[in-house]
């Protein structure tokens, strides 16, 4: 496989996360037209309200084809950012595309100074509970410091 790019992102990125996301997650988890419906309100806040000090989002790449995303977005406290539509294409699943959007993701948070990140998932989705543990890691170094990171599922 090639190299992954992560960029920011560009017209018609949203759309497709939103419309990639409720396909497959309904093809996998049985979801419906309510998540797509999330998905579409998630995007739409961060583009109506996107903070460039306190949000960013990525879009991964392999020769050109998008592969994957995630969010950075503000939490409920000042030093709480949520990580949000963490997402890999299943044919790149297990190929560091989604470590490679985690540590974008950790990275960011900590240069913006946020001391705690929250992981909402639904427990079905294995890729993004499988990641709770390399944010964690990511984001404090030190497995056993668990309270530097919330995970919600």
């Amino acid at each position: 496989m090639n190299e992954v790019t992560l960029r920011d992102p560009k017209p018609g990125d949203f759309g497709w996360i939103i419309h990639r996301q409720a396909k497959l997650y309904a093809e996998e988890f049985g979801l419906n037209a309510e998540f797509e419906g999330l998905l579409a309100d998630i995007c739409g806040n961060f583009i109506k309200m996107f903070d460039p000090r306190r949000e960013w989002a990525w879009v991964a790449e392999i020769d050109g084809q998008v592969v994957g995303s995630v969010f950075l977005m503000r939490g409920d406290e000042l030093a709480q950012g949520k990580l949000r539509l963490l997402y890999v294409e299943p044919a790149t699943r297990g190929s560091g595309v989604g470590s490679n959007l985690v540590t974008a993701c950790m990275d960011c948070a900590r240069a913006m100074g946020y001391e705690k990140l929250v992981l909402w998932t639904e427990s079905s989705l294995s890729a993004a509970a499988a990641s709770s543990a390399a944010v964690h890691e990511c984001l404090c170094g030190d497995p056993r410091r668990a309270g530097k990171l919330c995970t919600r599922r």
